[in-house]
């Protein structure tokens, strides 16, 4: 993942342009029965072998949500393999994007179709998802999370 759009929400973005965002992964252990109800979409689909993108970007991250709530969101799926926030080197604060990996393409792409535009239950957010750009070749048109929802 070679690069990504800064955050676009109205939080104060003071990193100096020679600083570099940060990543944390967290894999799913613990986070698998902590789904909110309003999002528990299941996402098992058949086909499991294609070929394609597994990863998607989430943006417009309130600064709270960390990797735990980002697993909480899609643990329901079963088929999530890590998650990541990008933050700022210096501040450790996140940039308001993140990455999620699926256990396949076509999880993913149901994820996708399932989740994006959605309200988050418990919040004032939407998912903003997108297929994360500089994978294997296989983004949608959407150019990596960069448009519109």
């Amino acid at each position: 993942m070679s690069s990504a759009a800064p955050a676009a929400s109205g939080e104060d973005n003071t990193m100096a342009s020679a600083e570099a965002p940060t990543t944390t992964t967290t894999t799913t252990t613990e986070a698998a029965a902590a789904a909110p109800p309003a999002v528990a979409a299941t996402a098992q689909v058949q086909g499991q072998g294609q070929q394609g993108p597994r990863t998607l970007w989430m943006g417009d991250l309130a600064y709270w949500m960390d990797e735990n709530f980002l697993m909480s969101l899609f643990a329901s799926t079963g088929e999530m393999v890590s998650t990541k926030i990008i933050r700022n080197k210096v501040t450790g604060y996140s940039e308001g994007y993140g990455f999620i990996e699926f256990s396949s393409h076509a999880v993913a792409q149901n994820v996708l179709q399932t989740y994006n535009g959605v309200q988050i239950a418990g919040t004032d957010q939407f998912f903003k998802l997108n297929w994360a750009s500089g994978g294997d070749g296989g983004r949608s048109s959407g150019g990596g999370g960069h448009g519109q929802a």
